[in-house]
């Protein structure tokens, strides 16, 4: 082993090969990711600079190691045994599929992710192995911040499709291909529940670069709403489908509660009138009567009974006026009035 004065890279090469393994430090050094060469045991015979940084050893503490006793490293999804660490494999013969997958634990026992290639490689003593890693820590932030917005738009409630410029289908999310299994496809061989005009919509869309809203969509019984929305830098149009039947079958109730309402309240009054007219005329009769009763002789009592009579009439023709008037101007809801406790005193005189 070898090294270069402490201002320059260390260099280290095995033991009995010097120049060809300053070539190879050189080489690794060059590389834009972590390397390190092992011997046919797995132990640790030279590495680069990368890989000092990523694994927070210095070069001069793993030299003589063994690989796997320090890195811990296994097969992605495999048991934590030695046997399927990816450096044994290789040794034993074995052909990884490449690039693949695994945790390195590194200084102060942090486990990091790395996307790794694993092959063969002659030393001075045989065949060892050279693995080269890269560090895919924030690709996998990545791909886990792009999981969880995929989520969204699967688990989402409302249907959601995505057209090309043609208005094909390119995607569709759970709650969309629900709805295509429940209605089908239509003229064009588009969604039955999209709208007829999708073609023309989307390349309106498209055109304009700006999203159409409140395109309501019926079939049979159901009701959807759909709003077109350009994907910027695409030409793709993202449809989103608001399911309007329950709102509408609401609205259809309650236009019909009104509807029927309205229609008992109209026959109410036209009975309270037909009442009205039919009371009106006899007691118009008595009043009328009473009047004549009172102009012919008649005996002081027999006059008082007259009068009585004509002034019960009259407070009965009132009560009669006051409840139509009433119920035009309450719908129905009536209370007792003055006139009613007249019409009781008079008749008890």
């Amino acid at each position: 082993m070898s090294s270069m004065d402490a201002t320059g890279p260390v260099i280290f090469c095995h033991p009995g090969d010097d120049g060809a393994g300053g070539v190879m430090q050189l080489l690794l050094d060059a590389l834009p990711l972590g390397a390190l060469l092992t011997d046919g045991s797995g132990k640790i015979i030279m590495l680069n600079q990368q890989a000092e940084r990523f694994l927070g050893w210095p070069a001069a503490k793993l030299i003589g190691q063994p690989a796997h006793e320090w890195f811990e490293c296994y097969l992605e999804e495999l048991a934590a045994e030695p046997e399927n660490c990816p450096i044994s494999r290789t040794l034993q013969g074995e052909n990884l599929a490449s690039p693949g997958r695994m945790r390195l634990h590194c200084r102060g026992s942090v486990a990091k992710p790395v996307e790794y290639h694993c092959s063969r490689y002659p030393t001075g003593s045989g065949v060892g192995v050279i693995l080269a890693f890269n560090d895919i820590t924030r690709e996998l932030a990545v791909e886990k911040d792009l999981r969880g917005l995929a989520s969204i738009a699967e688990a989402c409630p409302l249907a959601i499709v995505e057209l090309n410029e043609d208005a094909n289908l390119i995607h569709a999310n759970p709650a969309m291909m629900r709805l295509m299994d429940r209605f089908g496809f239509g003229a064009g061989l588009h969604a039955a529940v999209l709208p007829e005009n999708i073609a023309a919509l989307t390349a309106d869309c498209l055109a304009r670069q700006s999203e159409i809203g409140a395109i309501e969509v019926t079939f049979g019984d159901h009701c959807y709403e759909w709003k077109l929305v350009p994907v910027a830098g695409e030409r793709v149009v993202r449809g989103y489908g608001v399911d309007l039947t329950a709102r509408k079958r609401t609205e259809l109730a309650l236009a019909r509660s009104t509807i029927e309402a309205e229609s008992a309240s109209r026959a109410k009054s036209e009975i309270l009138a037909n009442v009205s007219r039919q009371l009106r005329t006899p007691l118009n009769d008595v009043i009328g009567m009473a009047a004549l009763l009172i102009d012919s002789e008649l005996t002081e009592d027999q006059r008082g009974c007259a009068e009585s009579i004509q002034t019960c009439a009259a407070s009965l023709v009132g009560v009669v006026e006051e409840l139509l008037t009433t119920d035009d101007q309450t719908g129905g809801d009536r209370t007792p009035s003055h006139r009613s406790s007249a019409l009781t005193s008079a008749c008890e005189k």
